[in-house]
C-alpha cells in the first residue's frame, strides 16, 4: 500500500493532476477530511494539491489538523458524477460525513 504525501505536495510525475479524490489525515492517523477534484481549466500543478492548498490557506483549524494526504487519481474522462459517487464511497467507508457539502441552491 502507497503511504500517505505529507504536507501540500503531491509527488512529481504524480498521476494526481486532474480528477481525483482526496484523503486529509491527522497526527493521529485518523481520516478527517474527504475532497474531490474536478478541474475545469489546465493547472500548473495537481488539482488535488491546489485544492488542498486553498484548503489550508483559508483554514488554520485544517493547517493545523492536516499532516498528510491520500490522493485517489482518476482518469480525466470520468464523469462527474462518478467522480462525486467515489467521493461519497471514501468518505462512507472512512466514516467521514459529507452534510457539510450541501449546498444551498442560487
Amino acid at each position: 500500500m502507497p503511504s500517505p504525501t505529507t504536507g501540500t505536495t503531491c509527488s512529481p510525475g504524480s498521476r494526481a493532476s486532474g480528477k481525483a479524490v482526496y484523503i486529509a489525515v491527522n497526527r493521529n492517523g485518523n481520516a478527517c477530511y474527504c475532497g474531490k477534484t474536478r478541474p475545469t481549466r489546465a493547472l500548473n500543478r495537481g488539482a488535488a494539491a491546489t485544492r488542498l492548498s486553498q484548503h489550508i490557506n483559508r483554514s488554520t483549524s485544517k493547517r493545523d489538523e492536516w499532516v498528510e494526504y491520500w490522493v485517489i487519481p482518476l482518469r480525466d474522462a470520468t464523469p462527474d458524477h462518478v467522480v462525486s459517487a467515489v467521493e461519497k464511497t471514501v468518505a462512507a467507508r472512512l466514516g467521514i460525513p459529507l452534510v457539510h457539502r450541501t449546498r444551498i441552491p442560487r
